[in-house]
């Protein structure tokens, strides 16, 4: 059932468990693996920086696989959520997936690594720097939004009379982009022949 923790092997790549790329645990181990990492995850005196802590955490939720669909998703977004938990980020908003897709084949190599040979130092190595590329890149893109929102709204007031109610509703299509007319209503209590016509 979607949410449980899986009751059946699953495996990864393959299409048996004779032939798989890499078998999780067992389906009997995983309550107590889960359990033992939620511990890690919450252990107050770990010796670890919390941006080490989300990889590691990453590394072993992976090798985990515990529930039947949806593993590597959960997997990426815990790293967010740690460091967010953590106070590292105000926001969790900081998604390794582009990263992890564009080092594909390194990133299944590290985490094979990790798990035959205990090298936990290079996956380690390869996590913080596509930390340090997200965080470089999400900087990049926030300030070219802004600048673009400086632009738009300075066109914006070239609209005489007008500018008023379109600066009113492109700053809260700033704040999200995706709003029915019936929704930039509600939030400023603009009127619909202002905003938009109606359907």
């Amino acid at each position: 059932m979607t949410g449980e923790f899986r009751t059946t092997q699953n495996w990864i790549g393959g299409t048996r468990p004779g032939n798989a790329y890499f078998m999780p645990s067992p389906p009997e181990y995983v309550p107590e693996c889960m359990s033992l990492l939620e511990k890690f995850i919450h252990d107050k005196t770990t010796p670890y920086p919390s941006v080490i802590k989300a990889g590691l955490v990453h590394v072993q939720f992976e090798t985990i696989h515990p529930f039947l669909d949806g593993n590597g998703r959960i997997g990426r977004l815990l790293i967010p959520f740690i460091l967010h938990h953590e106070g590292i980020l105000q926001k969790p908003l900081l998604y390794l997936s582009l990263y992890f897709k564009q080092h594909r084949k390194e990133y299944y190599g590290l985490l094979d690594i990790v798990r035959e040979k205990g090298d936990w130092e290079k996956w380690i190595d390869f996590f913080l720097t596509g930390i340090i590329e997200t965080s470089n890149n999400a900087v990049e893109t926030a300030q070219q939004l802004l600048k673009l929102f400086k632009e738009d709204t300075g066109k914006i007031q070239t609209l005489n009379r007008k500018a008023n109610t379109a600066i009113r509703i492109f700053s809260i299509f700033c704040e999200r982009p995706l709003l029915s007319i019936k929704e930039i209503h509600s939030k400023d209590q603009i009127k619909y022949p202002r905003s938009g016509k109606r359907n």
